[in-house]
């Protein structure tokens, strides 16, 4: 257990790095959801009431897509037997690491909407 603790740790300080701010590693989320509210924003008209409704990209929905193609790759290997680029422990680490983002991003979320 502790070496795999130990592998996260570096994993999340090296690829956090690489993807974010130190002041927030939360941030490319929350910058890729902006930017695709901002490209491509999406309107739909209720059918009930002919009310125009906006939806919004959040940054937890960012996480949860990359969290999903993680989970996908870690899936592939089962059916596979083996992976291409990165070993099962890699996989499952990545997942660990996508969790506590969303752990993160959901206690954040909360926070400002209390």
């Amino acid at each position: 257990m502790k070496q795999f603790h130990d592998l996260e740790k570096e994993i999340a300080s090296t690829k956090g790095l690489e993807y974010a701010s130190d002041q927030d590693r939360l941030q490319n989320f929350k910058i890729i959801a902006d930017l695709i509210n901002k490209a491509v924003p999406l309107h739909t008209q209720c059918p009930s009431c002919k009310r125009q409704i906006e939806f919004k990209i959040t940054p937890l929905i960012v996480l949860a897509i990359y969290y999903m193609k993680h989970t996908l790759a870690f899936l592939d290997f089962i059916g596979r037997g083996n992976s291409l680029s990165e070993s099962l422990k890699s996989r499952v680490l990545d997942i660990r690491v996508y969790s506590m983002l969303a752990y993160c991003l959901a206690r954040e979320h909360e926070q400002d909407n209390d």
